[in-house]
């Protein structure tokens, strides 16, 4: 999704046209990778996920352990 911030005084030069297409530009400049290697890099980041949920995980537990007692 694009955004544009104007000021009252382009507004009104525009003739308050708010048209998107007007203050909006097209960006030609995105990245686009292969279907390959972008499922590569999705399998590389799960597997970053999972270890840094469990070590978390491992953290945390004693934490659990003193609020029973």
């Amino acid at each position: 999704s694009e955004l544009a911030i104007i000021t009252t005084q382009q507004a009104e030069e525009a003739d308050y046209n708010l048209s998107p297409s007007r203050w909006v530009g097209q960006n030609g400049n995105a990245e686009v990778g292969s279907i390959p290697n972008l499922l590569r890099e999705l399998e590389q980041l799960n597997e970053q996920e999972i270890s840094l949920t469990s070590n978390l995980l491992q953290l945390l537990r004693p934490l659990a352990k003193t609020e029973d007692a």
